[in-house]
């Protein structure tokens, strides 16, 4: 009869298939849990994301309206469109100047 026990294996034990399928089972295993951390992480980066987002929107979505509600009450005579005027002015001017930050557009290949 012929040796299959493992080069490796001073106990003399002939159950080196075992062996091997203990060592890919902890590989499967090593891998299974880095991708299942990764994919995890990114699941709950994109949902709170979305969350964040949405939430976000909404708070500037209120305070837009009380801070024309403020300047409607601060402007004496009480007149929503002065407010609106006002308020749409400051909103003209911060979209100017994220405008002028924006990017160089990149040149064309030709």
């Amino acid at each position: 009869m012929t040796d299959t026990s493992h080069p490796n294996d001073s106990s003399g034990s002939t159950d080196w298939p075992a062996l091997v399928a203990d060592r890919v089972e902890g590989i499967v295993a090593q891998a299974r849990e880095k991708t299942d951390k990764t994919a995890t992480t990114v699941r709950n980066a994109a949902v709170y994301g979305v969350i964040l987002a949405i939430l976000g929107v909404a708070a500037l979505l209120v305070a837009s309206v009380a801070f024309v509600r403020i300047v409607v009450i601060a402007i004496p005579g009480h007149d929503a469109w002065i407010a609106h005027l006002i308020v749409g002015a400051l909103f003209m001017i911060g979209g100017m100047f994220a405008w002028s930050k924006r990017l160089p557009p990149a040149p064309e290949k030709r």
